[in-house]
C-alpha cells in the first residue's frame, strides 16, 4: 500500500489521498477479514487532532483534520461497530523541526542552514502548531512507556543512532 505523506500536495490531489488512505485501509480491513486476521493496528497521525486546543494532547481529544491529508485520515477511523480504542504513543514531549535540525547538527557537530521551499508550505490557517502526545492511555492499556523521554532521552536517542 502506497502512502502519501506530503501534506501541502494534498491540496492539489485530494483525491489521492482519499484513496490511498481510506480505500486502502478499507482494503487491507477486508483482506484482513478474509483471511481470518484477528487484529489490526490501524496507525495515523498526529495531524487528525488539528492545532491542540490543549496539550498534552489526550485521545479524547477532538478530530479536527485542516487539510485533504488528515481530513484522509480521520475518515476509516471511528466505527458505531469499533470493538478498538484509540491510543496515543507519543512521548509527551515536544520540540519544533528547526530545534531537531539544530540539535542533530550539534550532535555530529555540523553547522547547517534551515532553507524554507515555499512549495512545500501549507495554505494559510492549516497549519498544525503543536503536537505532544498524552501517552498515559498507552501506559495503563499495554504497558508502553516511551524508552527515551523527554529531551534528555531525546539526545540519548539521537546519540545511539548517531554513534
Amino acid at each position: 500500500m502506497t502512502t502519501l505523506i506530503s501534506i501541502p500536495f494534498s491540496y492539489h490531489s485530494p483525491g489521492t489521498y482519499v484513496d490511498t488512505n481510506v480505500n486502502g485501509t478499507l482494503n487491507v480491513l477486508q483482506t484482513s477479514q478474509e483471511l481470518g486476521v484477528r487484529r489490526v493496528v490501524h496507525t495515523s497521525t498526529s495531524e487528525v487532532f488539528g492545532s491542540a486546543r490543549f496539550v498534552p494532547i489526550t485521545e479524547e481529544h477532538p478530530l479536527h483534520g485542516r487539510s485533504p491529508y488528515s481530513a484522509s485520515k480521520i475518515a476509516a477511523v471511528e466505527s458505531d461497530g469499533g470493538f478498538g480504542e484509540v491510543v496515543n504513543l507519543g512521548h509527551g514531549f515536544e520540540i519544533s523541526i528547526g530545534n531537531t535540525a539544530n540539535l542533530i547538527a550539534r550532535l555530529v557537530n555540523t553547522e547547517i542552514d534551515i532553507v524554507t521551499d515555499d512549495e512545500r508550505l501549507r495554505p494559510a490557517k492549516s497549519e498544525v502548531e503543536r503536537f505532544c502526545a498524552d501517552n498515559s492511555k498507552a501506559a495503563r492499556l499495554i504497558n508502553r512507556k516511551p524508552k527515551y523521554g523527554g529531551h534528555d532521552g531525546l539526545i540519548s536517542g539521537l546519540s545511539e543512532i548517531i554513534a
